[in-house]
């Protein structure tokens, strides 16, 4: 049976090694860049004077939720990191994105376009990239949801891990997203062994953002939650989002149906609703 765990935030210091070190070799000075890519600062709505990151605890049904926001100024798809080291961004990480550029662009633009498998997994591997370094704008480490399994995976494969999955959509709306959520979900014979002084590492994360007109729907963590997640039967979304990972159809034919603002806002807290409506305690964390 699974459970969710309490998570009580907790800072801790900020990174101080490479999130992809390999523990084998040697140890190189962390980069200070942008974690998506300085080419794609054309395309990002930069219309954001602030942020908000929100944290929201949640208790048993009938309780008050506690919720502590945090104010930041800019755009947090414009931020810069200092979360990884020159080789890993300059090496593999790159190779990633020069290979996901030629897909990505036409997406981005909204232009027309068809594309097969392997450009899917380009496109993959590029969203896994980002959703893992953005996993660490909250400044926090007990907020980071990606296990490093999965990241080293990521390294050695330049491939989005199994526990995933993504959806990627036509966005035609004019606000811009970004929305990041983790909660633990545990056997609940590991909950006492996980919780520390009522700390609890999230395992399972949900990530949205666009990017120009590319929407992206980010879900990965606990493996038996991610294999049951879907969209449901007959859903107007079905026929707006396509499934990259993992992938559904060997050749796709770009843009599908467009999405709006309010339906962006569906997708990207449909799994928060689910687990607020059947967790008994749980902490989400959400950067708007």
């Amino acid at each position: 049976m699974k459970s969710t765990a309490k998570i009580k935030s907790a800072k801790v210091p900020l990174v101080t090694r490479c999130i992809f070190w390999e523990p084998s070799k040697p140890h190189t000075p962390l980069d200070r860049e942008h974690i998506w890519g300085k080419w794609l600062k054309p395309y990002i709505r930069a219309n954001a004077n602030e942020h908000r990151l929100r944290e929201e605890e949640t208790g048993k049904p009938g309780t008050l939720s506690k919720i502590r926001i945090t104010r930041r100024t800019g755009e947090p798809l414009l931020s810069k990191l200092k979360i990884v080291c020159k080789a890993c961004n300059s090496g593999w990480m790159s190779k990633i994105q020069n290979a996901a550029k030629p897909f990505l662009l036409p997406l981005i633009q909204g232009r027309k376009a068809t594309f097969g498998l392997e450009a899917q997994r380009a496109i993959a591997a590029w969203c896994t990239m980002a959703t893992m370094t953005g996993d660490y704008l909250s400044h926090d480490d007990t907020a980071v949801a990606i296990s490093q399994e999965e990241r080293d995976w990521l390294r050695d494969n330049e491939t989005t891990p199994r526990n995933w999955k993504i959806w990627i959509g036509h966005y035609t709306g004019r606000k811009g997203r970004w929305t990041h959520f983790v909660v633990p979900i545990l056997e609940a014979k590991d909950v006492p062994d996980s919780v520390i002084d009522g700390i609890a590492q999230p395992n399972t994360q949900t990530t949205t953002f666009v990017i120009g007109n590319l929407f992206v729907h980010v879900i990965s963590g606990d493996p038996d939650t991610i294999s049951r997640w879907i969209w449901p039967a007959g859903s107007p979304l079905t026929l707006k989002l396509v499934q990259i990972v993992p992938a559904k159809e060997s050749i796709v034919v770009w843009p599908p149906i467009g999405l709006t603002d309010f339906e962006i806002e569906l997708i990207s807290t449909a799994f928060e609703r689910v687990i607020d409506g059947a967790s008994r305690s749980l902490t989400g964390l959400r950067l708007v």
